[in-house]
């Protein structure tokens, strides 16, 4: 499967590129926000490592090479925000900050790159739930709505939802433990 998508990736197959982009695009958001605390700029230098990707037509022989590449890109990225911020602005915090988070760097990806997995592992186990209980958790966790909301939007009641939710978190907590909840 990782071969095929990889070798599809490679020749700029849209469905490939969508499934690399949903896959990686909020675990590098993550870890250029755990450097930066930019979202606007952390946005910006996600799409430009997918940009540059396409744009310089770099192949990959496997997802790992790609996803080092992603992330080593962003951080590189983020380090430079955060470089020129402190020259623009003369601003003493950025580069404390920047100083600060240089020395841990490795061990920041590292662990930024384990939680992406752990997460990824998450998404994986919630989509193979049934669609109705999948949307509804996906609503209530990552677009943050109300059970109210969630309950007009797809004709169920309140109650519902919340056992849809929470028959899917029981289900996470089983395979991922207790916590669960707040990775999401």
């Amino acid at each position: 499967m990782a071969t095929r998508q990889i070798a599809l990736f490679n020749k700029r197959d849209p469905k490939a590129w969508r499934e690399i982009l949903d896959r990686y695009s909020p675990r590098l958001f993550f870890c250029i926000m755990k450097i930066i605390s930019n979202e606007g700029k952390a946005y910006e230098i996600v799409n430009d490592c997918f940009v540059e990707v396409h744009k310089r037509e770099i192949q990959f022989d496997t997802i790992q090479k790609l996803e080092a590449y992603l992330f080593t890109s962003a951080r590189n990225a983020a380090f430079n925000f955060l470089k020129e911020d402190a020259r623009n602005n003369k601003n003493a915090f950025s580069f404390a900050q920047l100083q600060d988070t240089s020395t841990n760097i490795d061990d920041v990806t590292n662990r930024e790159i384990e939680y992406g997995n752990l997460l990824n592992k998450i998404y994986q186990v919630i989509n193979q739930q049934p669609p109705l209980k999948k949307e509804v958790f996906e609503l209530f966790y990552f677009d943050k709505k109300t059970a109210i909301e969630i309950a007009a939007i797809k004709g169920i009641t309140e109650r519902q939802v919340y056992n849809y939710k929470n028959q899917v978190l029981k289900v996470l907590q089983k395979k991922f433990g207790p916590d669960t909840e707040k990775l999401l």
